[in-house]
């Protein structure tokens, strides 16, 4: 097994995402690889949740980089994209644009039930996926 060059990291803002994120950049500070931090946002779900919140898609979109803003990778090279479209395809395309050999996703830990009627992004980024995929599953009751 060859040691990751490029790390992507997709995230929802999470709890679970963040975790993922924490150990990416261990590993990336242990490999020297380079994070790339992917927050992608659903066409449909966009507009509604803009919508809900009273904002224009453009005003979400803002507050969804200001979000991503908030994450640091102390010194380490690091690139931060926005994208809209289909989660899980949205992340595979990335990982192929960028070269990522490693993709770090957080799993909520949703039961059988809920990832049959509704499917698991981290599920079909497993089954896709051009790289290697470490899952990192949120630790309940776990304060980082």
């Amino acid at each position: 097994m060859n040691l990751p060059r490029t790390i992507l990291v997709p995230t929802d803002f999470s709890a679970s995402a963040d975790h993922a994120w924490q150990v990416a950049c261990q590993l990336a500070r242990a490999t020297g690889a380079r994070l790339i931090l992917l927050h992608v946002i659903p066409p449909e779900i966009a507009g509604y949740q803009a919508v809900l919140q009273g904002l224009p898609v453009t005003e979400y979109r803002q507050q969804a980089e200001h979000a991503l803003d908030k994450y640091h990778a102390d010194g380490l090279p690091l690139e931060k994209r926005l994208e809209e479209g289909e989660p899980a395809e949205t992340i595979l395309q990335v990982a192929k644009e960028t070269a990522a050999d490693c993709i770090v996703i957080g799993s909520h830990g949703h039961g059988a039930l809920t990832r049959m009627l509704l499917g698991s992004v981290a599920e079909k980024v497993v089954r896709k996926a051009p790289a290697m995929v470490l899952i990192v599953k949120s630790l309940l009751g776990h304060t980082a």
